[in-house]
């Protein structure tokens, strides 16, 4: 495991092996050429052609928060992944999409979550990017960090496991949590506008209208 620090990146890295952390990194540019690939991980070192591979209860999940190009890019080049996902992960701007690369897929989504001391949402975005043996993800915004995804699942050894799908399907059902539970948030805050415009009491808050 190791991390990284700046201004405005955290970079946590850990490989994972039939469900625990071990340390190093997977280097897959070997198996983007049709070899077997090599692995360093305790001091382990296997390359192209040895007995023992990469082995496949691997897998390493990288994570940014506010990331520069150059934070990116080494990362992103060794485990292969195409410039157009990298591109789409450092946007602001993109819409939510999932595009299917040679032998990769990158999701983006829109996060939000309900503000209560401020009365409003908090919109940020997190792109997914996952194969085999690797998952990728970069956030913006402090909306839904996935340090608590990670957490959730390392106490679950048999879950993490599973591999890069089972991120995947974690990270989306907080999402979709996250989703209802701002909807429900604002229905309260319209029921009691609604009530402050209706009941007795008519001077409308208009601060609160135009929230």
């Amino acid at each position: 495991m190791r991390h990284w620090y700046s201004a405005n990146v955290l970079v946590e890295d850990a490989v994972y092996r039939a469900g625990h952390r071990v340390s190093g990194t997977l280097d897959l540019r070997s198996t983007h050429n049709g070899t077997s690939g090599h692995l360093d991980a305790n001091n382990d070192r296997r390359h192209p052609g040895d007995d023992l591979p990469l082995q496949t209860d691997m897998f390493e999940w990288v994570g940014f928060v506010d990331p520069t190009e150059d934070e990116l890019l080494p990362h992103a080049k060794r485990l292969g992944i195409n410039p157009l996902a990298i591109e789409d992960a450092l946007s602001h701007t993109q819409r939510a999409k999932l595009d299917r690369y040679d032998d990769h897929t990158s999701l983006l989504v829109k996060t939000i979550a309900y503000n209560p001391e401020r009365r409003r949402i908090d919109v940020g975005d997190v792109t997914l990017i996952f194969a085999r043996h690797y998952v990728f993800t970069v956030r913006h915004g402090t909306v839904l960090p996935l340090r608590d995804v990670r957490s959730h699942l390392e106490s679950s050894p048999e879950r993490i496991a599973l591999g890069p799908a089972v991120v995947l399907h974690e990270f989306l059902d907080r999402l979709v949590d996250e989703y209802l539970h701002t909807v429900e948030a604002l229905q309260r805050d319209l029921i009691e506008l609604e009530d402050e415009a209706f009941g007795d009491d008519r001077n409308l808050p208009t601060n609160r209208a135009y929230m």
